[in-house]
């Protein structure tokens, strides 16, 4: 899977830079020399060239936005009311097409914000690095995720959103950064969460979805689409409570609980009172040599109460036969299948 890195200062700076590139060419008075300095500043790094290609390309879509009839709404959807503050006044006194693109130039910060924004909204992927336990993530917002092993999380900021799917079989903390007018909303399957400002953990384990709310309150629902107003069963879950779907539920159950438990794969731990075994396997597999897959029915009814350290996984799982009626059975190099014991 390729991945797509986070937007670095240096990409930002080079981007305005173009940016201010492109409006200067528009001039009539640029001389020979200043012509000599941007082929210069293409020519010494290929990154220069490419943001050119990329500021230019925006330039001429700007233009050809400002000459449709609903110029002014449109450009102001690109960038919210200040744009339109800026730009109105002049358009209306030059004509549309003139009064936008004109209002555009005058402003480099503007247009920088604006490329800025092009590099913030592209979709990406958050990896964890296998390496380490816990790795963290700081979104475009300021936001901060926190993966488990092999978790997985893509971003899609909007204009009216911020939307982030985690992986199946995957856990993360969310530390959201407040912004009503642009909800968080994370999504596991058919499940959501949709936050404001808080903080809370998500957990895909088997064939159900955990979310525990650590600081704030959370709106929890089952729908097809990352959007509250159309569920038909939306949840408030508050701090110090879990909220928890089975495979086959549309409503969450919620229960009180110490979100310390919950957040200890943090720290290396994986804390448990009464799991499902199956669950519990669910987060082993993140972290052991040999994934395990349940044979059918052979987890049913099994729960574990206790605590697995994330370093010593694969001894917990020899040991798993002698606390549970279950045999752990070799299927291939890198894979172990557990069975009901007779």
């Amino acid at each position: 899977m390729t991945h797509v890195p986070m937007s670095s200062s240096a990409d930002v700076q080079i981007m305005e830079q173009a940016a201010r590139w492109v409006l200067r060419l528009q001039e009539d008075s640029l001389s020979e020399h200043e012509l000599a300095d941007w082929l210069h500043w293409c020519e010494s790094d290929e990154r220069h060239r490419r943001a050119f290609e990329r500021a230019q390309g925006f330039w001429h879509g700007v233009g050809e936005l400002a000459a449709e009839p609903d110029a002014p709404a449109r450009l102001q959807a690109l960038r919210g009311p200040e744009l339109a503050a800026v730009s109105s006044p002049v358009a209306k006194r030059r004509g549309v097409r003139r009064g936008w693109v004109t209002a555009l130039a005058a402003s480099v910060a503007i247009f920088g914000v604006a490329i800025s924004l092009y590099l913030t909204y592209r979709p990406q992927t958050l990896e964890a690095d296998v390496s380490m336990p816990v790795s963290r993530k700081t979104l475009p917002d300021g936001s901060l995720v926190e993966l488990a092993t092999r978790s997985e999380v893509d971003v899609r900021y909007t204009e009216r959103q911020r939307l982030l799917e985690l992986r199946p079989g995957g856990e993360a903390y969310f530390s959201v950064q407040s912004n009503p007018a642009r909800p968080f909303i994370v999504s596991v399957g058919d499940y959501r969460v949709r936050a404001v400002g808080t903080a809370f953990n998500v957990r895909s384990a088997g064939d159900g979805v955990i979310v525990t709310v650590d600081e704030g309150t959370v709106e929890v629902y089952r729908a097809a689409d990352p959007e509250p107003r159309i569920a038909t069963h939306t949840m408030r879950v508050s701090a110090g409570n879990e909220a928890r779907w089975a495979a086959t539920s549309t409503l969450a159950s919620i229960r009180a609980v110490d979100p310390t438990h919950a957040l200890a794969w943090r720290e290396g731990r994986l804390e448990y009172i009464d799991e499902p075994l199956a669950g519990v396997l669910a987060d082993i597999n993140r972290y052991a040599h040999r994934r395990v897959v349940i044979e059918a029915g052979a987890a049913d009814g099994l729960a574990f109460t206790g605590t697995v350290f994330a370093v010593s996984v694969d001894e917990w799982l020899r040991a798993l036969p002698g606390e549970f009626p279950v045999r752990l059975v070799p299927s291939g190099e890198n894979e172990l299948r557990l069975v009901r014991d007779q």
